[in-house]
């Protein structure tokens, strides 16, 4: 987002007009504004009397911060779209992109979901792994290796998760 022009280089503007220096036009050019900025600030210089911009009302969150922060305490592991779901419970709906404002306003940081080390050896996870290497084992080489570049051809390099593999 723009920052704000500073109140110094409004009052220089507004006091070079109401000095005859120049047209609002002409003004904007020599002080590198826009002038639709010149003629916004003139016209609040009217109304209000004064060269000060008016601070801008910022609306409260309407998320409940500690509600928040209790849910990804009892939960470390949890994700946005989970975190967004129990709020809709509540009767917030807000989108992903707010529901990461929030946690990253609150100084929150979500972890990533991963097998740990114990789990890893697992009798499922190695039930798992053998399906995994059987069905891989059914597909003949050359077949991966165009899976893998039809791969990159629809989802680009970075999808392609290994990289191209050797023939």
């Amino acid at each position: 987002m723009a920052r704000a022009y500073s109140d110094d280089l409004r009052k220089k503007l507004l006091d070079a007009h109401s000095a005859g220096e120049g047209t609002l036009r002409e003004l904007s050019d020599r002080f590198g504004v826009s002038v639709g900025w010149a003629f916004k600030v003139s016209a609040a210089k009217r109304q209000t009397g004064s060269a000060e911009r008016i601070p801008q009302r910022r609306a409260p969150s309407r998320i409940d911060g500690e509600r928040v922060r209790r849910l990804v305490e009892n939960k470390p592991d949890i994700i946005l779209r989970e975190l967004q779901a129990e709020l809709a419970r509540a009767g917030q709906s807000i989108s992903l992109a707010y529901m990461a404002r929030v946690v990253k306003q609150l100084g929150l940081r979500l972890k990533k979901k991963s097998i740990h080390a114990t789990e890893r050896g697992t009798q499922a996870n190695r039930i798992r792994r053998e399906a995994f290497i059987q069905r891989l084992g059914e597909i003949a080489p050359e077949d991966l290796i165009y899976r893998e570049i039809l791969s990159i051809v629809e989802h680009g390099a970075s999808q392609c998760h290994g990289g191209i593999r050797a023939g």
